[in-house]
């Protein structure tokens, strides 16, 4: 890939002008630019390819994804972006989403994102979080970081054999009746045995 033969990937505000038009033509929202345009005015010395893995990491959100993979994502560019309008002229063919994208390398892309000041480790105060090929929003990231702790700390609690209290909850839950069903029966038995 040479910045050279697509000079969007040379120069932030070149490629904030290509999101423009992305955004212009649907293929991402107008917050996904916005986010972008938002480094690259805090940190001008962010990577164009640090901007465009923001945006597309913030439209992914805006998708119900949790994250940017960049190895799907070059290996499937065009599942990167919204389809959008594709009846507008497109004034250079290379600037398409799925051009784009297809002249990007995975370790070119995540070199930029290690050497970006927006991109870390989860560690420090940068807004994405680059773990080996996956980016995060922070706020995504913090979310999955706690839902793994809260998993984890539960798998690794003792268990509690209260042989007692389990039985008084299930004999409220499924009270002793001789007509009860035969199928109350089991879930009060399948219960005891979730319940250790």
């Amino acid at each position: 890939m040479s910045s050279a033969r697509l000079p969007a990937l040379g120069d932030g505000t070149a490629l904030l002008a290509l999101l423009r038009q992305w955004a212009d033509h649907g293929w991402i929202r107008d917050l996904d630019m916005a986010l972008a345009a938002a480094l690259h005015d805090r940190r001008p010395d962010t990577p164009p390819l640090a901007l465009l893995a923001a945006a597309l990491v913030s439209h992914q959100a805006g998708r119900g994804h949790l994250l940017l993979d960049l190895e799907r994502t070059l290996a499937h560019p065009d599942t990167a972006v919204s389809p959008g309008d594709a009846t507008r002229e497109v004034p250079d063919r290379e600037t398409l989403p799925i051009a784009l994208l297809g002249n990007l390398d995975l370790r070119t892309w995540t070199q930029a994102l290690r050497d970006s000041p927006v991109a870390g480790d989860g560690t420090g105060p940068e807004p994405l979080v680059l773990n080996d090929h996956q980016l995060y929003l922070r706020r995504y990231w913090r979310h999955e970081r706690t839902v793994i702790t809260r998993i984890q700390s539960r798998l690794d609690a003792p268990l509690s054999h209260d042989e007692d209290r389990l039985r008084t909850l299930l004999d409220a839950l499924f009270p002793h009746d001789h007509l009860q069903p035969y199928n109350a029966r089991w879930q009060k038995l399948s219960c005891a045995l979730a319940a250790r």
